[in-house]
């Protein structure tokens, strides 16, 4: 009976799967699942992903480029690396 209703929930599981073109993750899945009626655990849909090999697509992480021409505004340099200060607070 277990086996019966694992097959069926790994169908419905790669079925939203796709539908989301790998985008959903378990906890996703797991809310559409809910939504249409199945109540399941979120572990219990990660571990069936697991075993199907499914896996979301994870969002990649974008490099920010720094130091481009106009991108950042020069400052004038008050200080010039003199700290000699002749009085409190007058520094910074």
């Amino acid at each position: 009976k277990q086996q019966v209703e694992r097959e069926i929930l790994s169908e419905k599981i790669k079925a939203v799967f796709h539908e989301h073109k790998g985008r959903y993750g378990a906890v996703r899945i797991t809310k559409v699942l809910h939504n249409t009626g199945i109540m399941t655990n979120t572990k219990r849909v990660g571990k069936l992903m697991h075993l199907m090999g499914l896996y979301a697509k994870g969002s990649r992480y974008k490099y920010k480029h720094y130091n481009r021409k106009g991108a950042s505004l020069s400052r004038p340099n008050l200080i010039n690396q003199i700290f000699k200060a002749t009085a409190p607070n007058k520094v910074w």
